[in-house]
């Protein structure tokens, strides 16, 4: 997953790529989610997904975040109050 969220900032910002991690690896550490960081995402359950998402809009100078399905990723109506 880091590899995956540090992509935006690499890309868009020519970070270099340690430096990129580093950040997307302090943004799940935040999140209580750095052991997600080495996994693929068929290892994610679908809340650890969704956050990544998040964290990857993060990452991002756009103010606005449109997560089209987030009932699809979230089948928990439970978690997402949480997330709110």
């Amino acid at each position: 997953m880091v590899e995956n969220i540090a992509l935006i900032k690499e890309f868009h910002e020519h970070m270099a790529t340690s430096q990129a991690q580093n950040l997307a690896k302090e943004y799940l550490q935040t999140l209580e989610l750095a052991h997600i960081g080495s996994y693929r995402a068929n290892q994610c359950s679908s809340l650890e997904l969704f956050y990544v998402m998040v964290v990857r809009a993060l990452m991002s100078h756009k103010k606005d975040i449109f997560i089209l399905t987030p009932l699809l990723l979230i089948k928990d109506i439970d978690s997402m109050n949480a997330i709110i």
